[in-house]
């Protein structure tokens, strides 16, 4: 799958990436450097709600 970047006008971060960092969770400051510098296209979603729904309806009734 390809990626296509586009370029933030500004540096733009969550608080959770660099959380990742300061814990230790994450070793790589790389990753959280591209991703506060670029958008990301997001991957396809094929999750269904519907089955979901069903359910839920199901356990109010």
């Amino acid at each position: 799958m390809k990626t296509s970047l586009k370029k933030h006008s500004q540096y733009y971060a969550w608080i959770t990436w660099l959380a990742q960092i300061l814990a230790n969770e994450k070793q790589c400051k790389y990753a959280v450097s591209l991703q506060t510098k670029y958008q990301f296209d997001k991957s396809p979603n094929n999750y269904l709600s519907t089955k979901h729904d069903e359910k839920v309806m199901e356990r109010t009734a």
